[in-house]
C-alpha cells in the first residue's frame, strides 16, 4: 500500500494488512518509549481508530480501525505525518483532540464488553471449525510469532569484552602498555595476564548463570491446543495467532490473551500476572470491571487452568498481551551500575590521579636536581606499578566466583558477581507475597462443625488438629468426621502413585485435611459408587455429587458458598445427630463465616442428604433439605520459615515490605502471622494511585504492606524507596514483579515457579522460592562487603608502604629500593595468597546483628582509609630505614633485597591484624597456608640461583633477617601510635 508520502519524509513503508486492522513500522517510535507513548495517544484520537499497540523495542505499531469510517489509505497518510512530527520535530509537538466521551467508551476495543458474536465477527473466525491453515499462517505473518521479548543469550566472548568497560581494567591495561614502551616486557606481559585473568573469571561466572537461566527457559516452554480446519491441534505455544480458538483444560497454561466463548467450571490461577493466589472463577458473560483480577470472561498468557474446561478466541499475542506490555513497560528501564562498580570506578580513578600526582612530583624533584628524564620515568613507572593494585581485581573476581558457588549451594544463581556485595547493602528487602512469605499452595486452617471451632496445625508432611490448646483425635469426634467425609466425596482431586495430587489447589487442600484426619479414603471410596456430577458453576455457587452407597441408599454431597448452602439447609449434623436447624442457627452460622473470612480465609460450606430410592437425576431433588456438615477456612499459609527470617531482617536494620495483588484483608492477615506490621501502615494500589511519586517518598518508610497492586504501582514503591537513598531488593515470581525487578538496585527472581520474563529481568535467582533463601543472600552479601574491606586494608596497606618507601628514597636524592619487577612480585604473588585468603573468609557470627552499610558511604569509609593510611605510612617508613641502613652498608643490590624483603614480611604479619578488626571471626583454615606460601616464594625468589638474579636480589644472612623483623613490626606499630592523632 503506497500513499505517496513516503518519499517525501524518508519513510520507508512496512505494512501488514487484514481488514479492520494494519500493522505497520514506525522508525520514529523505535527505542523511544516517549514517542510510543505520543503516537499512541494521538492516532487513537482519530475517528474510526478503535484500538493501538505501539512497541518501541520493534518499532511498530498494531491498529485497529473501522474501514466504514477511515480508509486505510487515509490512516496510513496519518501514520506517516505522525513519524514525520516525532523524529524531525518532536513528540511534544503533537496536537490532538480527545475523541468525544461516548466514543471513546462505546467504540473502544474492549474485548471484555463485547458479546460473544462480537468477538466472533470482530476476530473473524468460527468458534466450532476456529481457522483454516492458510488464514492462520497468513495472521501468523502478520502478528509474528506469540513469544515475549527475550534478551538473546550472550555469548562468552561477548560477555568478556565488556569486562573492559570498567574504568580499573582500563588503567591496567595501560598500565601495561606503559611497560611494553618502556621495556619492561616482563612487567607488561604480567600485568595483562591478570586482567586477561580477571575477566576471564568475571565471563565465565555471568555466562554459567546464563547457561542456567537459559536451561530454566526451556525446561518452562509450553504448548497449545487448537482447533484448525475443524479439527484439535497440538501446537507449540509460540504459533498461536489471534482468532484462534483454544481449548482450555485443568493443568494447561494459556498460551495467549483470549476471550472465553465457553466454560464448564473453569477456574483459573492467575498469581502470575494479578499476584491473586486464589484461582478465578471464568465464565462467559459480559464484564464491565476495569481491575485486571475482576476480568472474569478472559484469560491471559502464562496463567494457570487448574479446574473445569473451556473454549476461548485468542485476542492478543505475543508483545500485545498483557504479558507483553509489562515486557514494554521493562524495556524502558535502563541498568545501573552496582555500588560495588561504582566504587572500583571512583578507586580506579583516584589511584590514577594520585600516580599522576606522585610521578609529576618525581619528576620535578629529577628535574630540580638536573637528573637524567629516562631515570625520573623509571621512578615514575615504579610508582605506577606500586599504587594500582594489579591483582585486586582479579582477587575481588576469585572471591566473588568463590561466594557465587557457595550461594549455589544455597539455591542462589547469581548472574552478576559484583550484584553480591550490593546485596550486602541492602536497607529494604520487597518481597512478593505469593510463593515467597508464603507456600502458595491452599492448606485448611480451621473447620467449624458441632458447634466448635477445630484448628489445623503442623508441618507440610502433616497437620494436627486442635480445640483450643489441646491436640484431638478427629476419629473421636463424630461431627468433624461427618464434614471431613463431606470433604472427601464432593471432591475430583486424583491422588497420584507417588502420593502427589493433581486437581484444583481448594479440593487439594480439603483432601489433605480429610488424610490428616485419618479418614481411611479407600474403604470411604468402596463404599460409594459415584453416580454423576453437578460442577461448580459462578451462578450456582455450589458443586454436588451423587452418589450410591452399598446398602443401596442414593446420597448427595454438596460444597459451595456458606450463603447459598445455608439456604438449602433445614437440618445440621450435630453432636454425632441429625436435628432440625432454626433460624437462630443458620444466624450464628452466618456470624461464623464472616469471622473466618475477616481473618483472611477463604470459607466453603459443606452438606449432604439421603436421596429417594427412586431418584433420577432432578437437579432440584439435590438442593431440598440439606443436612449443614460444617465450614472449613483455607488460605495459603505463611512459610514458618519466614517468620523467623523477617526477625532476622529486622535485627540487621532491614525493612521487609509485602506487595502483592491480594485483597487488603489477605495481605493483612498474612502479614500477622508473619510480625511483619509492626505498626507499619497498608496502602492499596488505589491509593497509589491518589498519590504522586514525592508523596509516596514522603510515606513510604512508614508502610510495611501493599496490596492490590498493579505493575505500575510496583515500579512506583522501588523508586520511591530508592529515591530516598535506599538500597533496594525486589523478590517476585509474575510477570507482574518484572519491570520494579529491574529497576531494584537487586532483582531476584524465583526460579521454580518464576516466569522467563521474571528471570530475565533479574540480576540473582532462587531456586527453590524461599525468603530464608534471600536473607542468606543478604548474609553472603554482607560476608564479602565485610571481606573486601579486609584484602582492601591488607592490599591499599602493602601498596601505600611501596610508594611511601618510593617517594622517600626519590626525594632524598637515593635510588628507588624496589623494580617493578620486584614490585609486581609482591603485588601479584607473595601477597596474592594471603588477599585470596581473606576474601574467602566464611560470615562472622554476629552479621545479621548490625545495621547495614549506608548506601551513600563509601567502602573505603574514613575509619579504613585511616588505617590503611597509617599502616602503608608505617610500612614505608620501616622499608625506607632499612633500605638506607643497608645501602650504607652493603650496596644497592642488598639494600633493595632488603627491601623488598621487609614490605613481604610486614604484609605477612598485616595478614592476622586486619582480621582482629572483625572479629568474632569463623576459623578460616586457609590463612596460615597462604602466609608460608607467600614466605616461601618469596625467599624462592631471593635464594633461588638464576631467578635471584632475574628479580635483582641476593642471598640474606640471618641477622638480616633479625633486623627486617624488628623493624617491619615496628612499622605495623606505628598504627597504633599514629591514629589516635589521625581521629
Amino acid at each position: 500500500m503506497e500513499t505517496g508520502m513516503g518519499a517525501v519524509y524518508g519513510f520507508k513503508q512496512d505494512i501488514r494488512y487484514v481488514p479492520g486492522r494494519i500493522r505497520i513500522r514506525v522508525p520514529g517510535i523505535y527505542k523511544n518509549q516517549k514517542s510510543a507513548d505520543a503516537f499512541t495517544r494521538y492516532i487513537s484520537s482519530k475517528p474510526g481508530v478503535t484500538m493501538v499497540y505501539a512497541d518501541s523495542c520493534t518499532g511498530r505499531a498494531l491498529i485497529f480501525f473501522e474501514e466504514d469510517r477511515i480508509k486505510p489509505s487515509a490512516l496510513t497518510r496519518e501514520v506517516v505525518k505522525t513519524h514525520y512530527i516525532i523524529s524531525v520535530l518532536g513528540p511534544e509537538k503533537l496536537i490532538f483532540r480527545e475523541k468525544p466521551e461516548n466514543e471513546a467508551k462505546d467504540k473502544s476495543l474492549k474485548w471484555s464488553e463485547m458479546s460473544i458474536n462480537q468477538v466472533i465477527a470482530a476476530q473473524r473466525t468460527n468458534p466450532l471449525s476456529g481457522l483454516d491453515g492458510r488464514e492462520a499462517r497468513h495472521r501468523l505473518a502478520l502478528y509474528g510469532k506469540n513469544s515475549l521479548f527475550v534478551q538473546d543469550k550472550k555469548s562468552f566472548w561477548r560477555i568478556f569484552i565488556s569486562q573492559f568497560k570498567q574504568f580499573l581494567p582500563r588503567v591496567l591495561v595501560v598500565a601495561g602498555g606503559l611497560s611494553f614502551l618502556l621495556g619492561e616486557i616482563t612487567d607488561g606481559v604480567t600485568i595483562a595476564a591478570i586482567v586477561i585473568l580477571e575477566a576471564f573469571l568475571q565471563s565465565a561466572q555471568e555466562y554459567k548463570a546464563e547457561e542456567a537461566l537459559a536451561e530454566l527457559n526451556r525446561l518452562s516452554a509450553s504448548r497449545a491446543r487448537v482447533i484448525r480446519d475443524a479439527r484439535p491441534l497440538e501446537i507449540s505455544s509460540d504459533l498461536v495467532v489471534p482468532g484462534d480458538v483454544i481449548e482450555l483444560s485443568s493443568g494447561c497454561k494459556v498460551p495467549a490473551d483470549a476471550r472465553v466463548i465457553e466454560a464448564h467450571g473453569l477456574e483459573v490461577v492467575e498469581s502470575a500476572l494479578t499476584g491473586e493466589s486464589l484461582p478465578i472463577s471464568k465464565n462467559t458473560s459480559i464484564c464491565r470491571s476495569r481491575h485486571l483480577a475482576e476480568l472474569s470472561n478472559m484469560v491471559f498468557m502464562g496463567t494457570f487452568i487448574v479446574k473445569g474446561r473451556g473454549r476461548a478466541i485468542v485476542i492478543a499475542t505475543g508483545r500485545d498481551t498483557r504479558m507483553g506490555q509489562i515486557g514494554n513497560l521493562l524495556s524502558s528501564i535502563k541498568e545501573s551500575s552496582t555500588p560495588l562498580q561504582q566504587e572500583l570506578e571512583r578507586l580506579g580513578k583516584s589511584l590514577t590521579f594520585l600516580c599522576l600526582g606522585l610521578s609529576s612530583i618525581v619528576v620535578l624533584s629529577g628535574i630540580i636536581r638536573r637528573q637524567s628524564l629516562l631515570p625520573m620515568l623509571r621512578v615514575g613507572i615504579s610508582l605506577a606499578v606500586s599504587i594500582i593494585p594489579e591483582g585486586l581485581s582479579a582477587i575481588l573476581a576469585i572471591s566473588l566466583s568463590f561466594s557465587t558457588r557457595r550461594m549455589a549451594r544455597e539455591n542462589v544463581i547469581v548472574r552478576k558477581m559484583q550484584a553480591i556485595e550490593t546485596l550486602g547493602s541492602t536497607t529494604v528487602i520487597c518481597c512478593d507475597k505469593t510463593g515467597t512469605l508464603t507456600k502458595n499452595e491452599m492448606t485448611v486452617k480451621e473447620i467449624f462443625c458441632g458447634g466448635e471451632l477445630i484448628h489445623l496445625k503442623g508441618n507440610d508432611l502433616k497437620a494436627g488438629f486442635y480445640r483450643g490448646e489441646k491436640e484431638i483425635i478427629p476419629s473421636d469426634f463424630p461431627d468433624l468426621c461427618q464434614a471431613l467425609t463431606c470433604a472427601a466425596l464432593c471432591n475430583n482431586v486424583k491422588l497420584e502413585a507417588d502420593g502427589t495430587f493433581d486437581g484444583d489447589p481448594t479440593e487439594v487442600a480439603m483432601l489433605k485435611a480429610v488424610l490428616d484426619g485419618g479418614l481411611d479414603l479407600d474403604d470411604l471410596l468402596s463404599r460409594f459408587s459415584r453416580i454423576h456430577e453437578v460442577p461448580f458453576d459462578s451462578t450456582r455457587q455450589r458443586m454436588a455429587v451423587v452418589f450410591k452407597e452399598v446398602n443401596g441408599k442414593n446420597l448427595v454431597f454438596l460444597k459451595g458458598a456458606p450463603d447459598v448452602i445455608l439456604e438449602y439447609c433445614n437440618y445440621i449434623y450435630f453432636k454425632g445427630n441429625v436435628a432440625a436447624m432454626d433460624e437462630e442457627q443458620k444466624k450464628l452460622l452466618a456470624e461464623q463465616n464472616n469471622k473466618m473470612a475477616d481473618d483472611a480465609l477463604r470459607v466453603l460450606a459443606v452438606a449432604y442428604r439421603e436421596l429417594p430410592e427412586d431418584y433420577s437425576g432432578d437437579q432440584e431433588i439435590i438442593d431440598r433439605d440439606l443436612v449443614f456438615g460444617g465450614l472449613l477456612g483455607m488460605a495459603d499459609p505463611a512459610r514458618p520459615e519466614a517468620r523467623e527470617a523477617i526477625q532476622k531482617c529486622h535485627r540487621a536494620g532491614i525493612h521487609v515490605v509485602m506487595i502483592t495483588g491480594d485483597h487488603p484483608s489477605t495481605a493483612t492477615a498474612v502479614a500477622r502471622e508473619l510480625t511483619l506490621l509492626n505498626g507499619g501502615k497498608i496502602l492499596t494500589g488505589a491509593d497509589l494511585d491518589r498519590m504522586s511519586q514525592k508523596e509516596l517518598e514522603k510515606e513510604i518508610e512508614h508502610v510495611t504492606v501493599f496490596a492490590r497492586t498493579l505493575p505500575e504501582h510496583k515500579l512506583k514503591i522501588v523508586k520511591a524507596f530508592k529515591n530516598t537513598g535506599h538500597i533496594v531488593v525486589m523478590t517476585g515470581d509474575g510477570v507482574n514483579d518484572a519491570p520494579a525487578i529491574k529497576e531494584a538496585d537487586i532483582g531476584i527472581a524465583m526460579g521454580k515457579n518464576g516466569t522467563d520474563v521474571t528471570r530475565e529481568a533479574s540480576s540473582v535467582t532462587i531456586t527453590d522460592d524461599n525468603f530464608i533463601t534471600i536473607v542468606r543472600a543478604v548474609e553472603e552479601g554482607r560476608a564479602i562487603n565485610d571481606n573486601i574491606k579486609k584484602f582492601l586494608r591488607y592490599v591499599l596497606s602493602g601498596n601505600l608502604g611501596e610508594v611511601s618507601a618510593i617517594m622517600l628514597t626519590s626525594l632524598a636524592g637515593l635510588p628507588v629500593p624496589l623494580s617493578p619487577g620486584q614490585i609486581l612480585w609482591i603485588n601479584l604473588v607473595t601477597e596474592g595468597s594471603p588477599a585470596l585468603a581473606l576474601g574467602l573468609d566464611q560470615p562472622s557470627r554476629n552479621i545479621m546483628d548490625r545495621m547495614p552499610r549506608n548506601p551513600q558511604e563509601n567502602i573505603l569509609d574514613p575509619k579504613t582509609s585511616r588505617q590503611i593510611v597509617a599502616k602503608g605510612t608505617g610500612i614505608g617508613l620501616s622499608t625506607f630505614g632499612v633500605f638506607l641502613t643497608a645501602l650504607s652498608r652493603y650496596g644497592l643490590p642488598k639494600a633493595q633485597t632488603m627491601a623488598f624483603a621487609n614490605i613481604v614480611t610486614s604484609q605477612m604479619m598485616n595478614v592476622y591484624d586486619v582480621r582482629k578488626n572483625h572479629a568474632p571471626q569463623p576459623e578460616n583454615s586457609l590463612i596460615t597456608p597462604s602466609v608460608a606460601m607467600s614466605i616461601a616464594m618469596m625467599l624462592s625468589v631471593i635464594y633461588t640461583p638464576g631467578v635471584g638474579t632475574f628479580f635483582g636480589t641476593v642471598p640474606l644472612s640471618l641477622v638480616d633477617w633479625l633486623f627486617i623483623l624488628a623493624l617491619s613490626r615496628l612499622g605495623l606499630m606505628f598504627r597504633r601510635i599514629w591514629l589516635p592523632f589521625m581521629q
